[in-house]
């Protein structure tokens, strides 16, 4: 559930065995700050410091004052990105990519960097937190294509942010709600298939699209010691991040339902209508003059639906209606007309459950479920 976080703990005194895991240099002023690990970086010489850092998804510094004993330790870093890459170095970095971080896993990783920096657990624990990102990548097995679209507006969070058809952002004073194509993102990223040439990267991508759908769902706290909505709790520290686990997980359902949503279409309905007509197209199914496409159908079945054609199923006035007013028109074969619009109507109506609104808070529910302490 947590990707991104950043902490610190103050007034740390790192014992000999762990100043050996960081390169440190003076900063003026009379400090030094330390930089954990090794760093991809320029050196203008050898006895510069470095002119540009890059970490590799992450980023640990100690700062305190020149040849002093007590300092400042921050992180920043993608700890579910880092515990994976640590612990499952058997499984392709798509897998790992679409993966979130359990409770266990969360724990497991905290343990292991108050350990590797031989600091006390129950000090590390205490450590407190300023930023934040919690959530979700859900799994599909449908493209999923028409998503994005439906998420109209969300509850005290005016500003929205569409980014194209890949992702929609909703953004508040001190934090922001985002659903975006995983897929998409961890490719720009270069999370994945990066050793491929562009070419092959971007087959594989178009591929992955057309079989699945990575959804990602995500709350991003800008400043966690900020004003919060009550429901998000007290998350200043990583002991109560840690104890409010199960909390925030309801947290990130709850503020779901706050989404108002716009269902155009739903993805059977959108498979159908886009499907139909690829497959046609393979098969070379060249179609008559009057023919009925699918996108004709449906929008015969926004007609009929618009009539109360079925009047939510309590009885058919609805349906009586359309015999009334409409049928007469027709000339001819009515009885057939009639059975032909009504099973017309009850194939999208069938394929109109469950929405898009529906397929993703059910799948969002199982996904946080799975995640949370047992």
């Amino acid at each position: 559930m947590v990707d991104v976080i950043r902490f610190y703990i103050e007034n740390v005194e790192l014992t000999e065995k762990a100043l050996q895991k960081f390169d440190i240099y003076p900063i003026g002023y009379g400090k030094e700050r330390g930089y954990y690990k090794k760093m991809k970086r320029e050196m203008e010489n050898k006895s510069d410091k470095p002119k540009e850092r890059e970490f590799d998804y992450f980023s640990i510094i100690y700062d305190r004052k020149e040849n002093g004993t007590i300092g400042k330790l921050w992180f920043e870093q993608n700890i579910r990105r880092t515990y994976f890459n640590r612990i499952r170095t058997h499984e392709s970095d798509l897998n790992i990519a679409m993966s979130d971080l359990h409770y266990n896993d969360f724990v497991r990783e905290i343990k292991y960097w108050a350990n590797e920096l031989d600091i006390d657990e129950e000090d590390f624990w205490k450590a407190k937190i300023t930023q934040i990102e919690l959530g979700v990548t859900l799994h599909f097995k449908t493209p999923m294509n028409g998503i994005m679209s439906c998420f109209g507006s969300l509850k005290n969070l005016p500003r929205k942010h569409v980014y194209e058809n890949s992702g929609v952002k909703f953004i508040g004073k001190n934090y922001q709600v985002s659903i975006y194509d995983k897929l998409d993102r961890a490719f720009h990223t270069g999370e994945i298939f990066e050793s491929q040439p562009a070419a092959r990267r971007n087959i594989l991508k178009v591929g992955a699209k057309k079989i699945k759908a990575y959804i990602r769902y995500e709350i991003k706290i800008k400043t966690v010691s900020g004003v919060l909505p009550k429901d998000f709790g007290d998350i200043s520290t990583l002991d109560k991040l840690k104890r409010s686990w199960n909390n925030l997980t309801d947290m990130l359902l709850n503020k779901f339902d706050n989404f108002t949503f716009v269902d155009v279409l739903s993805p059977e309905i959108e498979k159908y209508i886009i499907y139909e007509q690829i497959g046609k197209a393979i098969h070379g199914v060249k179609g008559k003059g009057k023919d009925k496409t699918p996108i004709d159908e449906y929008l015969m079945y926004l007609g009929l639906k618009y009539l109360d054609f079925e009047n939510d199923g309590v009885d058919n006035k609805g349906f009586d209606e359309f015999r009334r007013h409409l049928l007469p028109f027709l000339k001819r074969d009515r009885l057939k007309r009639e059975k032909d619009y009504g099973d017309l109507y009850m194939k999208f109506r069938v394929k109109s459950k469950p929405s898009y609104a529906e397929k993703f808070r059910n799948e969002l529910s199982k996904r946080l479920k799975s995640i949370a302490t047992q």
